[in-house]
């Protein structure tokens, strides 16, 4: 819902070409608004080879803003959500630097550290395997290392892949990505798919991570997954929005559960789910470490 009506809206990302926004018209009909919308190019007005997009409310705006992987020497763009339309800050949140030498595949928005800000992970992989053997000239190799940002809450981010040591810094050509809690601990784990090798599980063991909440819907009728759905936590001073969705990053689906880390926060003063058909449940002073289901009211 990149305007904020309440109708769901569609966002491709093409390969060297602007990338495409239908805005739902309400009346079956879908209108192609990706320029005056902001999110066609780059901030410089360059096509981009756009591989793998995430949605996701990573400054707790009450907006969700887009994020997208591209072809190396094209920098992943941040989209930031102003209400009305869309701003590349990719610069400006120092995301986009450190993606330049790498072709970017799947991504996601995730708090690994439940402390309450929506992070960032790509995974990278060229697509030419001959880099491996002529790196003359080559601006990257064939295996690419992944990139994890941390949000500092300020509209910045740290790659921080370093600091997780070989899970993420070693080089691989890595295409699908899928971020959910494998073990229901409140950490969010990561799946990663890759060519010429096997698929990998990344667990993750996180210590002093902050207090979490993971919410299971069960929509009526024939939406039981209750996809469109939006889930709003107020917890510790901050309004944490997560949208309900399939498929997700570049060909693949995350855990479904909407994840939420509280951080000091050791409970939620109140959880709101806005349902696909537009009615809405509340819930107040809901204790936290959980996993919670909550179905739509009949």
């Amino acid at each position: 819902d990149a305007n904020e009506d309440g109708w769901p809206d569609l966002y491709v990302a093409n390969d060297s070409t602007p990338s495409f926004l239908y805005l739902n018209q309400k009346d079956g009909t879908f209108k192609e608004s990706a320029f005056p919308m902001g999110v066609a190019v780059s901030e410089d007005g360059a096509e981009q080879g756009g591989m793998g997009v995430a949605v996701g409310d990573y400054d707790n705006s009450g907006r969700f803003s887009l994020f997208k992987t591209n072809f190396s020497e094209e920098y992943n763009d941040l989209y930031h959500n102003d209400g009305d339309h869309f701003t590349d800050v990719s610069f400006r949140s120092k995301t986009a630097p450190s993606s330049l030498p790498y072709v970017g595949w799947g991504t996601a928005f995730l708090d690994y550290d439940d402390d309450g800000l929506l992070d960032i992970i790509a995974v990278n992989g060229h697509v030419y395997p001959q880099l491996d053997k002529a790196r003359l000239g080559a601006s990257a190799p064939y295996r690419q290392r992944r990139l994890l940002y941390h949000n500092r809450g300020d509209g910045t981010f740290d790659e921080v892949s370093a600091e997780f040591g070989p899970v993420l810094t070693e080089e691989r050509v890595s295409r699908g990505l899928a971020v959910g809690d494998l073990d229901n601990d409140g950490r969010l784990d990561v799946v990663v798919n890759d060519l010429d090798g096997g698929a990998q599980v990344l667990h993750n063991e996180l210590e002093g991570a902050g207090h979490w909440l993971l919410v299971k819907l069960k929509g009526k009728g024939g939406n039981t997954d209750a996809l469109g759905a939006v889930v709003t936590v107020r917890a510790g001073g901050r309004r944490l929005m997560r949208l309900v969705r399939s498929g997700t990053g570049y060909l693949s689906q995350d855990d479904m559960r909407a994840h939420f880390g509280l951080g000091a926060a050791a409970q939620a003063d109140s959880i709101e789910v806005r349902w696909p058909d537009g009615t809405s449940s509340r819930m107040d002073e809901v204790r936290a470490d959980r996993l919670l289901e909550i179905d739509q009211p009949r």
